[in-house]
């Protein structure tokens, strides 16, 4: 192979390096699955050149979200041991009991 072939193979390659580096937190973030990965790619592509854009962007990816509060109409009492568990229980995991098919969706 010509020598320029080789260099342009080496040219492409530290490309991709650089741009794998460079969108490193949005492909966390989709990793991740974060709920505001489109604007972590936002603030990764339109700021990321600056050290302190991508570094914010990457902390963002990083950080867990909040998750969101459980309301208390998910809940219903185990009807062996009365503790509260999710409606879409199959097992208590309080009493280890297998709960009857349906009986979340009994009571609403």
């Amino acid at each position: 192979m010509p020598n320029w072939v080789d260099r342009a193979t080496d040219d492409l390659m530290w490309i991709a390096v650089i741009l794998v580096l460079y969108l490193l937190p949005a492909i966390v973030a989709v990793s991740r699955k974060h709920r505001q990965k489109i604007a972590i790619l936002v603030l990764n592509v339109l700021l990321g050149w600056t050290f302190v854009g991508w570094v914010a962007a990457l902390v963002w990816a990083l950080v867990k979200p909040a998750r969101q509060p459980v309301t208390q109409r998910e809940f219903r009492r185990c009807p062996y041991c009365a503790e509260p568990i999710l409606a879409a229980a199959v097992l208590c995991r309080y009493c280890d009991r297998v709960l009857p098919s349906g009986w979340g969706a009994a009571r609403r």
